[in-house]
């Protein structure tokens, strides 16, 4: 039987199943591709009318592969969050719940020039960085700025990798019907110690806590408080500019918003299908994506719909497993209505930073949330 590979799924298919088609590149070449009817289908169903919009200077900005470019000047964004900082711990009574949040964040971004703070707390903290104790908080947001300006504390532009921006590594399984289903979502390797890290961190649970899929018993408990999360998230919107921004745990079926910079997301949960961070863990690096309208991956996604996306990064939230390994359990996002097709060395950088200190605050939670469920009432 008379087969070929096709371009886009990355499937076998028989001389019935599929026709010779030519296809742009972005240098503007023309090549020949095989392309079975299915994903023809697929492709033709997605909406390109904005991807051809504008002049050609401006289609080259928000088309192509996902990048991390150079930028001339890093202060502008360390400005930004420097002064949204500053205006959060002034703004906040001290011994706030608010304030406690601003200065949790400011002491673990500080605390990462110092060592890991993945498996830390706030005692610890405080023998291993007793000089942030001496410093109140305009001293410490100075420092932060400082921090964030050095040029030596910064990823090399070749270190600043994205997952799957030139070519995507792992096959897609479209739909028979793309105006009526998604994609069904794409599996890790690691799956089985993707849960298994994230149910043993207690996140699993942290999860079910703030974004529940169902009602459970211990609901009543207090919920771990996040505003330290959704600071981060508003820093990270302000980085790249972006409407939204969100943390959130990938469980097994659904993904679980933790924490956000907007209501719209507060306690949400989606199916994992419907999810773009669904690609993102297919790979150990941050993943970027523009013009979901135009993709057959997320066209028909509903939060495409619903959030108007035209761009999403994701930086991976990583815990160790039972190997010792790293395995993604959640992503720490920002989404946009607005495409683009490059970020700079700067940002992500600084995503990076947020990142784990995201990372460091699910963790925590998590270990909240067990202690709790330690000391529930037995039936």
């Amino acid at each position: 039987m008379d087969t070929r590979r096709f371009y886009l799924c990355g499937y076998l298919v028989c001389i019935d199943c599929w026709r010779a088609e030519q296809m742009e590149s972005v240098s503007g070449r023309v090549a020949s591709i095989v392309v079975c009817t299915r994903c023809n289908a697929n492709v033709q169903a997605c909406e390109y009318s904005e991807v051809f919009c504008g002049t050609s200077a401006e289609r080259k900005k928000y088309r192509g592969p996902p990048q991390v470019i150079e930028d001339l000047n890093n202060s502008s964004t360390a400005s930004l969050l420097v002064d949204f900082l500053s205006t959060s711990a002034s703004n906040s009574t001290a011994g706030s719940a608010e304030h406690a949040a601003v200065m949790a964040v400011i002491r673990t971004l500080l605390q990462q020039e110092n060592a890991d703070t993945s498996d830390q707390d706030d005692a610890e903290y405080k023998h291993t960085a007793p000089c942030f104790q001496e410093l109140d908080a305009s001293e410490a947001v100075q420092k932060i700025e400082e921090i964030l300006q050095d040029e030596q504390r910064m990823p090399t532009l070749a270190a600043c990798k994205l997952g799957n921006s030139d070519q995507r590594s792992y096959p897609l399984d479209l739909p028979e019907d793309p105006a009526v289903d998604v994609p069904r979502f794409p599996i890790p390797h690691n799956e089985a110690d993707r849960i298994a890290a994230a149910k043993t961190s207690s996140l699993l649970q942290l999860a079910d806590r703030l974004a529940p899929e169902t009602p459970r018993p211990e609901l009543w408990l207090p919920k771990p408080d996040t505003k330290d999360l959704n600071l981060l998230c508003q820093l990270a919107a302000k980085t790249l500019d972006c409407e939204y921004s969100f943390v959130a745990i990938m469980c097994a079926t659904y993904e679980h918003f933790v924490a956000e910079n907007h209501p719209l997301l507060a306690g949400t949960l989606f199916p994992r299908e419907h999810t773009t961070c669904q690609h993102a863990l297919m790979s150990p690096y941050p993943f970027m994506a523009i013009h979901h309208e135009a993709d057959v991956r997320f066209h028909k996604l509903s939060t495409t719909a619903k959030l108007g996306i035209r761009f999403y990064l994701g930086f991976p939230l990583k815990v160790p497993t039972e190997g010792g390994e790293a395995a993604t359990v959640g992503m720490f996002c920002c989404l946009d209505s607005k495409p683009r097709a490059e970020i700079t060395r700067t940002q992500y950088a600084t995503m990076k930073r947020l990142a784990n200190a995201a990372t460091h605050f699910l963790q925590r939670k998590g270990r909240q949330v067990l202690e709790q469920q330690q000391h529930l009432p037995l039936d």
